[in-house]
């Protein structure tokens, strides 16, 4: 069986720290990273760009750039993380297109939480980018 393989997209809201994310369906309790599986077609840097404009309507500027933060594996997958280098167009309103969950930048505390799906993966990222010890 080939390994599943997801990307993700990192944006953080600097002054307070907030990152940009995605419920699980209308549980506002479960946040992760804008994200998920990339295409056979796709590398992962495009299935990132994808998965961020399909969940939350941003999109990049044709001169940004991805950087990895991240990579290995999350659950089932093999995932890499990216932070945009560039300008980025904001959507008037932030939204799942289609609705998947809801979209906003939320406190670091909300990816980590206990009732997070993700938490044992988003720990071992923040800790790796040194937003957390």
């Amino acid at each position: 069986m080939k390994p599943y393989r997801a990307a993700c997209v990192f944006i953080l809201r600097p002054q307070d720290h907030f990152v940009l994310a995605i419920s699980r369906g209308s549980d506002t309790k479960d946040w992760g990273l804008p994200g998920g599986g990339v295409e056979d077609h796709e590398t992962f840097e495009q299935g990132a760009v994808r998965e961020l404009f399909e969940e939350t309507g941003v999109s990049l500027a044709p001169q940004t750039r991805l950087r990895k933060l991240f990579e290995g594996p999350s659950r089932r997958a093999y995932t890499h993380v990216f932070e945009p280098q560039g300008p980025l167009f904001w959507p008037e309103k932030l939204q799942s297109t289609p609705f998947e969950g809801y979209v906003a930048f939320v406190p670091l505390s909300f990816l980590i939480s206990e009732n997070s799906s993700f938490k044992r993966y988003n720990l071992e990222f923040f800790k790796k980018i040194g937003m957390i010890k």
